[in-house]
């Protein structure tokens, strides 16, 4: 199952970055060129930058795991982008 979402940020490099090196103290990050690949126990979530802000996907076996990884990531996400007060992420499955 893959989930996409949307960011609108003005900083997501830095946002990028700083889930990056959270999520890589307990689990496997790779991260290019503005982009990180994290490697959660129920699937994988990746960030990249469009321009507008962070692309977020997830891939999973199924629903239950990609809705794990979304609210992991998701809540991770919106902390580090509290001064932005962004609103809750809108997913589609793609």
């Amino acid at each position: 199952m893959r989930l996409i979402s949307h960011l609108p940020t003005e900083r997501a490099a830095p946002l990028i970055q700083t889930a990056a090196k959270h999520f890589a103290h307990k689990v496997t990050v790779e991260q290019a060129d503005g982009a990180a690949r994290i490697a959660f126990p129920a699937g994988l979530g990746t960030m990249t930058t469009d321009g507008t802000g962070i692309v977020l996907t997830i891939d999973a076996d199924d629903a239950a795991a990609a809705e794990r990884v979304r609210g992991v990531l998701e809540g991770h996400l919106l902390r580090f982008a509290h001064r932005e007060a962004p609103q809750p992420l809108v997913w589609i499955e793609g």
